[in-house]
């Protein structure tokens, strides 16, 4: 009976300490604004074709730098740089523009207009989470890998 109650009461202890999906999620994306300068590597599938590179970013600032693409964003205004043609675009990107370019600007986008649940298939040392939004939208599916230690 005892060993059957302590048992019992790990279990709960457990139960009430596991995060929901959305809280590793909210995690993450404070860890983000907190971290001040992050930097990670990405890699995106879309029927355009694929990329990978590598982003900086500190609060609303950001570089990102593929084969694709170069991208600097100084809080108001982009500059794109496209290697394949040689031009230099620079804008001042709407906030649906950035959401496309800035993973926190995503992030947050994520929280507010994504499904979330844990994803199969994992990363040592990660938490894997996929999302799908809630209406239909030019982005069908994300997986996210966040670190269990660091939430980045």
């Amino acid at each position: 009976m005892q060993r059957t109650l302590t048992m019992l009461l790990a279990l709960l202890a457990f139960a009430a300490s596991a995060q929901t999906p959305r809280q590793m999620l909210d995690r993450a994306v404070a860890a983000i604004k907190n971290a001040g300068c992050v930097s990670a590597s990405y890699s995106l599938k879309a029927k355009q074709g694929n990329s990978a590179g590598t982003i900086t970013m500190s609060g609303s600032k950001f570089h990102l730098n593929s084969n694709d693409v170069k991208c600097w964003y100084d809080g108001s205004t982009m500059w794109t740089y496209s290697p394949a043609t040689g031009e230099v675009n620079i804008t001042a990107p709407t906030a649906a523009d950035l959401q496309m370019s800035n993973p926190y600007a995503a992030a947050n986008e994520f929280q507010r207009n994504y499904n979330i649940w844990k994803a199969a298939g994992q990363i040592p040392g990660c938490y894997a989470l996929m999302l799908m939004p809630k209406k239909k939208a030019q982005v069908r599916q994300v997986y996210l890998y966040i670190d269990v230690k660091t939430y980045l």
